[in-house]
């Protein structure tokens, strides 16, 4: 009986030991991954963007066209493009061209599109285009990509 008494003791701390092994190894995965999962967003929130600003701060300068990329994630990117002469590109994806301040000419294939303020043309993914200036000042141009 003695033996069996010791015998449950130690079968019990051993399960004990044994779940609080498992308890520090789960607790030690699940802190560094929610730390990690932090620095992700997910579900609601926004990022704020000043178009106006962006577009005084160009980063890249490519002779006809100025642009910066203000956000590229997985599902998207938005290029902010002062265009002083002409911007020859192919849609890698659906893109939308939208016309901040000026007017341009948009060649997609072989159409003109004229745009102006606040206009916008859909751009099909593998399309070749180019954006002209028309207006006498660079024409402000947001190109929205999705992924």
């Amino acid at each position: 009986m003695a033996k069996r008494k010791k015998l449950k003791k130690r079968t019990i701390r051993k399960l004990i030991l044994v779940g609080v092994f498992v308890l520090g190894v789960i607790i030690g995965l699940l802190i560094p991954m929610g730390l990690i999962l932090s620095k992700f967003r997910f579900g609601a929130g926004y990022d704020l963007y000043d178009i106006s600003k962006g577009f005084g701060q160009l980063k890249y300068d490519e002779g006809g066209y100025e642009y910066s990329v203000i956000e590229d994630n997985s599902k998207s990117s938005v290029r902010l493009i002062k265009v002083k002469e002409i911007l020859e590109d192919k849609s890698i994806r659906d893109s939308y061209v939208i016309v901040n301040r000026g007017s341009v000419t948009v060649g997609i294939e072989d159409s003109d599109q004229e745009l102006g303020s606040s206009d916008m043309v859909r751009i099909h993914e593998g399309t070749k285009y180019d954006i002209v200036k028309t207006s006498d000042s660079p024409a402000e141009v947001v190109i929205i990509s999705l992924k």
